[in-house]
């Protein structure tokens, strides 16, 4: 089963568990997942099987979008309200206080990662440090939030807010940042994941979900292309007699496919042999040369119908 099947995650389970547990009401050993959810978060995760792990590198990476409640006068050690609080402080702000903070945390600048995360330091997640209590210095990565939005709040102690960002953006770390502006402290309380990867949650189905689908036969109807977070990718075409040998590495001398626009040297592309999704590959000289085969004969490659 090769394709791409977009889950609901559920709270109190790991990104990992829940792709785990999608392939396995599938029947399909080889998964992986696009975008890691905190075990207290839920919403979209998009999760790959079969050969279509092996596109996950190329997926798009910003436009991620999830709505956060934050609450106000408390900081945690984790940043959300799952941690150990660390201060307590009076919420004194007006609304024109908290529009403000929003939008100087709109924009490109660089986000302190939190000590609770999974990035690594010395080949180890920053949390095995934390949870031993050895302190780091922290290291920050360029982020970009494109917009912060109020769906609603009860200020000065709490609001609910909607977030677009880019990837790698930490929404703890956003919600520990607003309640630094306001002089109050704030933590995250609740997280949802609404969109990632040109996917969004309302084609999402929970576990439960997907497992009484398939137990009616019914899973192959969940089962996206895999090509389909690929489209800000270049697609060549090549004729059917072409399919053999971009299926055996072979490369596409110029003048043996078309494509809709100019290429750059060393630039990525989707290639195609008809309707067939066949592999990635990289432009070089006029020539196609196939990087990751993705289409397999005699398996379900979940092609277009």
């Amino acid at each position: 089963m090769n394709g791409i099947i977009l889950v609901d995650k559920g709270e109190g389970m790991t990104s990992f568990s829940a792709c785990a547990s999608a392939g396995r009401i599938l029947g399909e050993k080889k998964r992986g997942h696009a975008g890691t959810l905190d075990p207290n978060a839920t919403g979209l995760l998009v999760v790959c099987l079969g050969s279509a792990t092996r596109l996950i590198e190329y997926f798009p990476e910003d436009n991620k979008e999830y709505i956060a409640s934050v609450r106000f006068g408390i900081t945690t050690d984790t940043q959300d309200i799952w941690g150990n609080i660390t201060g307590r402080a009076e919420a004194d702000f007006s609304l024109e206080d908290f529009k403000r903070a929003l939008e100087e945390l709109t924009g490109t600048y660089n986000q302190l990662t939190p000590a609770y995360s999974a990035r690594k330091k010395a080949g180890r997640p920053l949390y095995e440090y934390a949870r031993k209590g050895i302190a780091l210095e922290l290291p920050e990565k360029e982020i970009t939030i494109s917009s912060i939005e109020i769906l609603s709040h009860d200020l000065p102690q709490r609001a609910l807010i909607k977030v677009n960002c880019s990837k790698g953006a930490y929404i703890r770390a956003l919600c520990d940042d607003i309640g630094r502006r306001l002089k109050c402290g704030g933590t995250m309380e609740s997280l949802r994941r609404l969109s990632c990867c040109g996917f969004s949650l309302g084609e999402a189905h929970t576990l439960e979900e997907i497992d009484e689908i398939n137990k009616r036969k019914d899973a192959e109807k969940l089962i996206l292309p895999p090509d389909r977070a690929l489209t800000h990718i270049p697609a060549v075409h090549a004729p059917a007699e072409q399919l053999s040998g971009i299926l055996n590495g072979m490369s596409l001398k110029e003048g043996s496919y078309s494509c809709p626009k100019a290429l750059g040297e060393g630039e990525i592309v989707r290639i195609y042999s008809e309707e067939i999704f066949a592999a990635m590959g990289s432009y070089s000289m006029g020539a196609i040369k196939p990087k990751k085969v993705i289409y397999k004969p005699n398996e379900n490659n979940n092609r277009p119908e």
